[in-house]
């Protein structure tokens, strides 16, 4: 069992059946797990932000948890706007929220 496999299986174990998120190279694999292996239902969003206000807006409406996922951090440097230009590294992250 890959890394992947076990966080995806993780959080629908924990009641986490709905992801929210900007799918990319960072999290591609977990979100494909999630949904195949785990049996849980991701959302695709077009920001970050608007994964984590879907996830929020979820967990506050049905009264469950949810996860909201994204490829690479937010913000205005994010495709190199900035002058950290190119600086911008990969990470994956699940908020979760009730």
């Amino acid at each position: 069992m890959y890394v992947y496999e076990a966080l995806a299986q993780a959080l629908y174990d924990n009641d986490i059946h709905e992801m929210f998120g900007v799918v990319g190279d960072a999290n591609l694999f977990i979100i494909d797990s999630f949904r195949t292996a785990a049996g849980g239902r991701y959302v695709p969003t077009s920001t970050e932000g608007g994964a984590v206000m879907a996830a929020f807006g979820y967990a506050q409406v049905s009264g469950r948890l949810a996860a909201a996922t994204s490829d690479t951090r937010a913000g205005p440097d994010k495709h190199g706007d900035r002058a950290g230009r190119g600086t911008t590294r990969p990470c994956s992250s699940a908020g979760i929220g009730r």
